[in-house]
């Protein structure tokens, strides 16, 4: 079901919550999202390796989650290391700015609100 080198993601299928597995093929880019249902059923999503770390909650990651989740995540990447890392710096360069944008504005917003509180 998940190609010829399934990988079971035990970390991040109990983020997602409980009744999901989550298993990685990554030599085909994707996640079969295993979820029980009412009655006792199973739905089975195949989703693209992509699709199915859009879906997790970074900020819930445990460390052994976080390893998996990295894991996923380089299986996206090109094989090659310096192109990976090129893509790895694209990826980055929209959150870095919006970082850098929210990090004035905390700036700005510090600078304000302690002026008004000491006058």
């Amino acid at each position: 079901m998940a190609g010829e080198s399934p990988l079971d993601l035990p970390a991040l299928s109990r983020t997602v919550g409980p009744g999901t597995q989550l298993t990685a093929d990554c030599s085909g880019h994707q996640v079969i999202w295993a979820a029980s249902e009412a009655g006792g059923t199973i739905a089975f999503e195949d989703l693209t390796t992509q699709e199915a770390l859009a879906r997790i909650p970074v900020s819930a990651l445990t460390t052994d989650a976080r390893h998996e989740y990295q894991h996923l995540l380089r299986c996206t990447l090109a094989a090659d290391p310096r192109t990976a890392l090129q893509q790895i710096d694209d990826l980055l360069a929209p959150h870095t700015a919006a970082l850098d944008l929210l990090k004035d504005l905390r700036e700005q917003v510090s600078h304000t609100s302690l002026a008004t509180s000491a006058g």
